[in-house]
């Protein structure tokens, strides 16, 4: 489904998903660009992606930190919205409706005396 006009982005890290890895695979072969973001040159996604980023997953303890590259996700948004501002703020408008709505947010139930008060 995708075309020569769309660029498929693969993420992931160490020896990499499976499906992540075929799906980049398969995007080549049908000539649809490929950008990855992982963690070492050495990756299947480095290797088989037209060009990718670096963000570091390791850390100190024993688990894995995906600090860097959800940092590394926000720049390229951030770069992204400002090649076109304009169409960036307009498609963002109804996000930010959403984000602000009441719907989202808990709130805790009003109480009698939250009325009381109110008046």
């Amino acid at each position: 489904m995708l075309t020569d006009k769309d660029l498929l982005i693969a993420i992931s890290f160490g020896q990499c998903l499976r499906v992540t890895v075929e799906a980049a695979l398969q995007a080549n072969q049908q000539g649809v660009p490929t950008f990855g973001i992982t963690d070492s040159e050495t990756t299947p996604i480095a290797r088989n992606c037209d060009s990718h980023l670096i963000a570091a997953v390791a850390s100190p303890s024993f688990l894995v930190s995906y600090v860097a590259p959800m940092a590394l996700i926000s720049a390229i948004e951030v770069a992204c919205a400002h090649l076109d501002p304009k169409r960036s703020l307009t498609k963002l408008k109804p996000t930010d409706k959403e984000y602000l709505s009441g719907a989202r947010w808990y709130r805790e139930p009003k109480t009698p005396r939250d009325e009381m008060e109110s008046r």
